[in-house]
């Protein structure tokens, strides 16, 4: 899981509290930001996505406003910037949809053009799975 993200002009990393927080590269200041215990964070350009015990989050980087997407937990995060896409219990689902993309055992996956590159856990093997 993603644990750190920089968008060029701030870090947003998960502390050891598993709180979320932000570290201003041209000021060195940290503040801490929105969410519980955080699992994920991932940062697709526009925006970052992060994910606590109880939902998944999207967060502005130029106001840091917070904004709810969904009520699910997720142990990783990835965008293709339109859609994201999430693992839960070992399963990957695009958000808003309850059909699995991938169901196989893995340990990492991340969006590649229009393609999911999944690294499974058997052989640290590499699997690509068109996205439709």
């Amino acid at each position: 899981k993603q644990m750190l993200c920089c968008d060029g002009r701030n870090i947003f990393y998960i502390n050891s509290l598993l709180q979320l927080k932000r570290y201003d590269i041209k000021t060195r200041g940290i503040s801490r930001l929105s969410g519980e215990f955080v699992r994920t964070l991932y940062f697709d350009g526009t925006r970052i996505l992060f994910s606590d015990r109880n939902s998944i989050y999207e967060l502005s980087p130029d106001d840091f406003a917070t904004k709810k997407l969904s009520d699910i937990t997720a142990v990783q995060l990835c965008s293709s910037g339109s859609e994201i896409f999430y693992s839960k219990d070992n399963v990957i689902y695009r958000l808003g949809s309850d059909e699995p993309i991938y169901d196989e055992a893995f340990s990492q996956f991340a969006i590649m053009d229009n393609d999911i590159l999944v690294v499974r856990n058997t052989d640290f093997s590499c699997k690509t799975l068109k996205l439709n």
